[in-house]
């Protein structure tokens, strides 16, 4: 992740960490879900395979350990500057700029992965 907030998934055969970037294991949380849980998510198209609609098992979000005082982090939903039809996920850096971002995010859920590899190498 970018210190501006931009969130890429790197390639597994590329180790190359920009000089902007934090480090993959920097900043992120993951938080258990706990008791119950709408199940599947209102509104959740199931028939289109972007989506996931199985149970969340949690969240991650975002805050960098060496933020100013008052700074809380977190994750909010963008519109794209390069096309306004679509959006991003930022995550909140000290360096993020907000001025065309629309909506908070609690976190990204998280379900239960049992595949051959790592759902995600890393991010930055």
């Amino acid at each position: 992740m970018t210190k501006d907030g931009t969130i890429k998934i790197t390639d597994i055969r590329f180790p190359y960490l920009p000089e902007d970037a934090y480090p993959a294991y920097i900043g992120w949380t993951w938080t258990e879900l706990q008791g119950r849980t709408k199940y599947p998510p209102k509104d959740c198209p199931g028939h289109d395979p972007l989506y996931n609609c199985e149970k969340r098992t949690g969240y991650l979000t975002f805050k960098v350990p060496d933020g100013p005082s008052g700074y809380e982090g977190g994750l909010v939903v963008c519109i794209d500057e390069d096309d306004a039809n679509n959006y991003k996920v930022i995550a909140v850096t000290p360096n993020s700029t907000l001025d065309r971002c629309v909506m908070p995010l609690k976190g990204l859920a998280t379900h239960k992965y049992d595949g051959p590899m790592p759902p995600v190498w890393a991010y930055r």
